[in-house]
C-alpha cells in the first residue's frame, strides 16, 4: 500500500513530513543502507500507549536491528544524555528515532552529538562551531509545542549549575521530522494546553526578537493565528485528528521561527519557574505572557497589537488575552506556584545574565523584570 503523506516547507534543513498513521510506515523514509536503529523514549508513556510497538513491529519485520533507550526525564540532564550516548555506541546505531515530547527530542539530539564528539556539556557548547556532525535523528513529537523537531537546539539541564544550557550546532537539526497526529492523541488536557502555550511563546518571542526577519514574522503570525483558531477547539475535541494535526503544524512553524530568531526575555523568566518551582515549561511562559506583553507594549506597540490581532482577532486587547488565558485555566499568578516576592532580585540577576536577553526588543532593566513579576503575582 502506498504511503500517503504531505511535506511542510520550512526554512530549516529538516525534511518535515506530516500525515496520519505515518508511524506504521517509517521504513519508507529511511535510507536503504540503514540497518541499526535506536529509539529514544521517555519514562514509558509511549510504551503504555502502544506507540512504541507500532513503530518497532514493522521495523523488525523489515529486518532492521532495533534497540530502545528508555528513561529520558522532563528537563533532561547531561548525565542522561551520556548514558544514551553510551547505548548508541554499544549498539552501533546508524539512526536515532526520537519518540516523545520536547525533552526526549532535545536529549536525543544531544546524544547524537555526544556520540560523534567528546567533552563536557560546557566544553561542547564552547566549541560548538567545530563539532563533528551528529548521528542522523528522526524526530517524532508526541506533543504539539516545543518545535524541537525542527530546531538545532538541545536544551539540557546542567546539574552542576542548576541551569538550562543550550547545546547546538549548525548540524544539530533533526534529519527528518514526522508529524503524525495519532502520536498526540494520548496527550492529557493539561499537557495539550501547556505545550500549546510553549508553541505560542515561541511564535510570540520570535516575532518580537531583534533577529526577526520578514520570513520569520510571516511564519510567526501564521503560527499564532493557528493556535488561536485550533487550541481551544482541540481541548474541546481531544480525539479530533485534524485539530491535532493543525496544532502540530503550528508548533513546527513556531519552532522554525526560533531556529532563526532564538527566544527572548519571556523564556529566560520562565526557566526560573521551571527550575526552582517545577512549573511545566509551557505553563511557566503562559503565566508570564500577559505581564510580559504589557511591559513590551510600551516599546513595541505595533508588534504587540499584531500578536493580539493574530491570536484573538482584530482590535483585541491585552485584557482579551487575559480572558483567553483564563478560559484555558491559566491565571497569571506565579504566587500559586510558590514564588515569593523575595525571589525577584535573584530572578532578575539570573535573567540579566542570560545570552538570549540582547535579542529582546528593548534594553531590559531590573525595573522591567520586577514589574513583570509583580503583575504576575496578582
Amino acid at each position: 500500500m502506498k504511503t500517503t503523506f504531505n511535506e511542510l516547507n520550512l526554512p530549516v534543513p529538516t525534511r518535515v513530513i506530516y500525515g496520519r498513521n505515518l508511524i506504521d510506515e517509517l521504513r519508507t523514509f529511511f535510507p536503504a543502507t540503514v540497518r541499526k536503529v535506536t529509539i529514544v523514549i521517555g519514562k514509558g508513556s509511549v510504551r503504555r500507549s502502544g506507540l512504541l510497538d507500532r513503530i518497532l513491529t514493522p521495523l523488525q519485520k523489515h529486518g532492521l536491528e532495533t534497540t530502545v533507550f528508555e528513561g529520558v526525564e522532563e528537563n533532561p540532564s547531561w548525565a542522561t544524555c551520556l548514558r544514551g550516548r553510551d547505548h548508541l555506541l554499544r549498539q552501533g546505531a546508524e539512526l536515532i528515532i526520537a519518540l516523545g515530547g520536547g525533552s526526549v527530542l532535545d536529549a536525543a539530539k544531544a546524544m547524537a552529538l555526544a556520540a560523534t564528539n567528546t567533552g563536557s556539556l560546557a566544553g561542547m557548547i564552547e566549541r560548538r562551531d567545530y563539532l563533528q556532525k551528529p548521528l542522523p535523528t528522526m524526530a517524532i513529537p508526541t506533543t504539539a509545542g516545543t518545535g524541537s523537531e525542527v530546531t538545532q537546539y538541545c536544551i539540557i539541564t546542567d546539574e552542576a549549575t542548576h541551569d538550562k544550557l543550550n547545546l547546538h550546532t549548525p548540524h544539530s537539526f533533526p534529519w527528518t521530522a514526522i508529524l503524525d497526529p495519532v502520536c498526540t492523541l494520548s496527550m492529557p488536557r493539561t499537557i495539550t494546553i501547556g505545550t500549546g502555550m510553549d508553541a505560542l511563546s515561541h511564535a510570540v518571542e520570535g516575532y518580537l526578537s531583534r533577529r526577526a526577519s520578514s520570513e520569520s514574522d510571516r511564519l510567526a503570525l501564521e503560527s499564532i493565528e493557528m493556535i488561536g483558531k485550533f487550541l481551544e477547539a482541540n481541548i474541546r475535541e481531544p480525539h479530533n485528528l485534524k485539530l491535532r494535526e493543525n496544532m502540530l503544524l503550528a508548533a513546527s512553524k513556531a519552532g522554525a521561527v526560533i531556529s532563526q530568531t532564538g527566544t527572548i526575555l519571556l523564556h529566560a523568566l520562565g526557566y526560573r519557574l521551571t527550575l526552582d518551582h517545577g512549573v511545566h515549561h509551557g505553563l511557566a511562559n503562559a503565566v508570564l505572557l500577559y505581564p510580559f506583553l504589557r511591559v513590551t507594549q510600551r516599546y513595541q506597540p505595533q508588534k504587540v497589537q499584531g500578536i493580539l490581532d493574530a491570536l484573538l482577532g482584530t482590535h483585541s486587547t491585552l485584557e482579551d488575552l487575559k480572558g483567553y488565558l483564563m478560559r484555558l485555566g491559566i491565571k497569571p499568578d506565579i504566587g500559586r506556584y510558590g514564588v515569593k516576592a523575595g525571589e525577584f532580585e535573584a530572578i532578575a540577576r539570573y535573567v540579566l545574565a542570560k545570552n538570549n536577553l540582547p535579542d529582546t526588543p528593548f534594553s531590559v532593566t531590573t525595573r522591567d523584570i520586577f514589574e513583570i513579576l509583580s503583575v504576575a503575582m496578582n
